[in-house]
């Protein structure tokens, strides 16, 4: 497995656009599939919550899957950082997630 892809593996933090806080915990990861837990805060628009889920790996270092909105997370090359995109019709987000520990 590509170590970009070996590097997800574990928790990372972040906040949504600098403001909503959230959480990639990655379970389990393969060089084709990833099963993920996602938490976010709350936000004007929703309560805070959790769902985990199946994730592609769609290339080395990209994981996507789409729960309510498309989720894509990219891996730094020096595995130390994620971006994450959040897409739904009419807007995107984005995220600069950091492993905890």
């Amino acid at each position: 497995m590509p170590s970009q892809t070996a590097a997800f593996s574990g928790i990372w933090d972040g906040r949504w656009d600098g403001k909503l806080p959230s959480r990639l915990i990655v379970e389990r990861i393969d060089a084709n599939s990833a099963t993920v837990v996602y938490e976010w805060g709350d936000s004007p628009f929703f309560k805070r919550g959790w769902v985990r889920t199946d994730a592609t790996v769609s290339a080395p270092g990209v994981i996507h899957w789409f729960t309510r909105a498309d989720m894509t997370f990219t891996m730094s090359k020096d595995h130390k950082s994620i971006a994450g995109m959040f897409v739904v019709p009419g807007g995107t987000s984005s995220v600069r997630m950091t492993k905890v520990g």
